[in-house]
């Protein structure tokens, strides 16, 4: 990650020549941080206390995401040309070496096996594992798809930046709370009464978004935003841990959540396919009303679909 921000740093405008190589160590980057994230949280984080963790880190994404745009735009605004730039690189890279040297401390936590992600990949017949990799697929598709168009959307609907960099801010500030909320309140007997709560209330907004299309809708959208979409990201992640734990079978949990990021990477791919030729079909305006609300629907399907397969875990001592 490190070497991906100094290329585009010492790349400047010329980078948009090289997004394929800039794309891989993007990507190798994300790749490597995630594979160790899920490992370290396996090891370092009670099973008991996982739901709350995912909750914080919520809090903390928020928290974060208001802070620091503001300083970045400050840092840009006070210098000339590319001066703030820098600055703002050098400090991300920064904390990136920063985070390497703390790695030297955390101490005990070793894993002195080879990880059989093919075997675990082409394992059938597992109910826990297959609605694993359903629920990562899944959940790829829905952030490819909401990442890609609802900003686009929102300024198809209200053409000012700052409007609506104001409504994620509100957004931000309501997830702090929303997120805080549920770490001291979910665990794994609510977590299905959570999570339909959830994604009822995204559909509904998706769906009176995506027909309606105006400014209050909009508005009334990010703050509902902000309330459940952390839900749904702390959910996900519990349950995926949960699912990998009690999936057994010769496996391990650190396997199973290692090879869960191949379905979730293309559900990613599939999503942005889809996002991509639904707009080259039709007007741009249809192909986002119609990629809202087909997100929306996903996030309830989600829910039925996993009770059905494993009924949330109600009846599973874990």
């Amino acid at each position: 990650m490190i070497a991906y921000y100094l290329l585009i740093l010492s790349l400047k405008e010329q980078a948009q020549l090289f997004l394929i190589p800039l794309g891989i160590f993007n990507g190798i980057g994300q790749g490597f941080y995630y594979f160790s994230f899920n490992l370290l949280t396996g090891q370092l984080v009670k099973e008991s206390e996982q739901g709350r963790f995912f909750s914080y880190q919520q809090t903390f994404s928020y928290l974060f995401g208001i802070i620091m745009p503001s300083l970045s735009g400050y840092i840009i605004s006070i210098y000339t040309k590319l001066t703030g730039y820098y600055i703002l690189f050098f400090i991300s890279a920064l904390l990136l070496i920063i985070g390497i040297y703390m790695s030297i401390f955390i101490k005990g936590l070793t894993l002195n096996q080879n990880i059989r992600l093919l075997e675990v990949l082409k394992l059938k017949g597992n109910k826990y594992w297959n609605a694993n990799k359903y629920y990562n697929f899944s959940n790829g598709i829905r952030d490819s798809i909401f990442n890609q168009i609802f900003t686009v959307f929102a300024y198809t609907i209200i053409s000012n930046e700052q409007i609506i960099g104001q409504f994620n801010s509100i957004m931000a500030c309501i997830g702090i709370f929303s997120s805080s909320l549920i770490a001291s309140k979910f665990n794994r007997t609510n977590q299905k009464n959570y999570h339909l709560i959830a994604s009822m209330i995204y559909f509904g907004i998706m769906s009176l978004l995506g027909i309606f299309q105006s400014p209050k809708i909009l508005l009334i959208t990010y703050i509902l935003l902000g309330v459940v979409y952390c839900w749904n990201q702390t959910i996900f992640q519990s349950v995926k841990f949960q699912l990998a734990i009690i999936a057994n079978n010769d496996y391990n949990q650190y396997e199973y959540i290692v090879a869960s990021e191949f379905p979730i990477a293309l559900g990613r791919i599939i999503g942005l396919s889809i996002s991509l030729i639904t707009c080259s079909l039709f007007s741009l305006n249809n192909a986002y009303r119609f990629l809202i609300i087909f997100n929306g629907t996903l996030w309830l399907i989600d829910h039925f679909i996993i009770n059905k397969k494993v009924q949330w875990l109600e009846k599973e001592k874990l």
